[in-house]
């Protein structure tokens, strides 16, 4: 995870790349892969009406967060 949110930094910095948990759970789960059954989960909560979406990813390894 620590490798994930250091790549997505990283690109955001040099490249002007979008960090978020989403991009960070892409990452993770691609270095992960190979290590048990990955799941990216992705959760959304709703708030009024006059302002965004509040989102939220996180991956699962094993079943385990």
């Amino acid at each position: 995870w620590r490798a994930a949110a250091r790549a997505c930094g990283r690109w955001a910095r040099w490249r002007g790349g979008l960090d978020s948990c989403l991009t960070r759970s892409l990452v993770a789960g691609a270095f992960l892969a190979r290590r048990g059954k990955v799941l990216i989960h992705i959760g959304f909560r709703a708030g009024p009406v006059d302002e965004p979406i509040d989102g939220h990813a996180w991956l699962t390894l094993d079943g385990e967060p």
